[in-house]
C-alpha cells in the first residue's frame, strides 16, 4: 500500500511511500519517481531510497522546497535526507508518527500516537515533543496542517480537532469546537485562505469518507 506522495512546483520527479502494517515489520518502499518514468516498464528510472531495513511502514512525506525532505513512520522515527542521505533524524519512541506537515524546513510540524496523541515540533534544528504522549488525553492524530501563522491544526481519531501553537501543552490541547464530524481525520492540506481535512471510517464493511474545508471556496477544478 501507499499512503504519502509529494512534489513541488516544477518538479521533474515525485515521492512515494508506503508499507503494509500486517507484514511482520517488513520495511516500507521510499521511492523517488521521474514524471517520464512508467511504471513497470523496462529501464524504469525510478529509484527505490536505501534506507536501514528496520523503517517498517512509512505513512507521509514532506518538504518545502524540494531538497530538504522529511518521511515519518513506524517506532516513531522521523527520517532526513540532508546532503541528499536518508537517516533517521529524530525518534520519539514507539508507536507510529502518521502525518507532517510546515512552511518552511526550521518549522516542521509531525504527529502520531496509536490511542493517545503525540504532537512533534521541528524548530530550527531541533525535534521536540509539544504535546501528547502515551498517557495524554489527545486521540490518536494522523492529519496535520500549518498555518501562515505558524499555528497548527491537528487530527484524528473520532474527527478530534486541535490547535497546536508552538508551546507546550503537555497532555492535552485546547481543541476546535463545536466537534465538525466523528468519522477520523487522516489527510489535510493548508493553502493560503482555504484548509481541508479528509478522512473516514477505516475497516468498516461499509466504508463512509467525509471532508472539511474552513475559508474561501477552491476555484473550481478543471474540465
Amino acid at each position: 500500500a501507499l499512503y504519502g506522495v509529494w512534489f513541488g512546483p516544477g518538479a521533474d520527479h515525485f515521492w512515494l511511500v508506503g508499507g503494509t502494517p500486517t507484514d511482520g515489520g517488513k520495511p516500507g518502499p521510499l521511492w523517488r519517481v521521474p514524471f517520464s518514468s512508467k511504471p513497470g516498464a523496462e529501464g524504469s528510472s525510478a529509484t527505490k531510497e536505501p534506507l536501514d531495513g528496520q523503517q517498517g511502514v512509512l505513512s507521509k512525506i514532506w518538504s518545502a522546497d524540494g531538497e530538504r525532505l522529511w518521511a515519518v513512520g513506524d517506532h516513531g522515527r522521523i527520517w532526513s535526507n540532508p546532503g541528499g542521505k536518508w537517516a533517521v533524524e529524530y525518534e520519539a519512541g514507539p508507536g507510529r508518527v502518521v502525518g507532517i506537515s510546515g512552511r518552511q524546513g526550521g518549522d516542521v510540524v509531525a504527529v502520531g500516537g496509536q490511542g493517545a496523541g503525540l504532537v512533534l515540533r521541528r524548530h530550527g534544528t531541533t525535534w521536540r515533543r509539544s504535546a501528547g504522549g502515551p498517557t495524554s488525553f489527545i486521540n490518536g492524530l494522523s492529519a496535520v496542517m500549518v498555518m501562515a501563522d505558524d499555528t497548527a491544526i491537528v487530527g484524528g481519531t473520532n474527527g478530534y480537532l486541535a490547535i497546536e501553537d508552538g508551546v507546550d501543552h503537555g497532555d492535552e490541547l485546547p481543541a476546535v469546537e463545536p466537534p465538525v464530524t466523528d468519522l477520523s481525520l487522516h489527510g489535510a492540506f493548508a493553502a493560503a485562505a482555504t484548509q481541508i481535512m479528509c478522512g473516514g471510517t477505516f475497516g468498516s464493511a461499509n466504508p463512509v469518507g467525509t471532508v472539511l474545508m474552513r475559508g474561501e471556496p477552491l476555484p473550481p477544478l478543471p474540465n
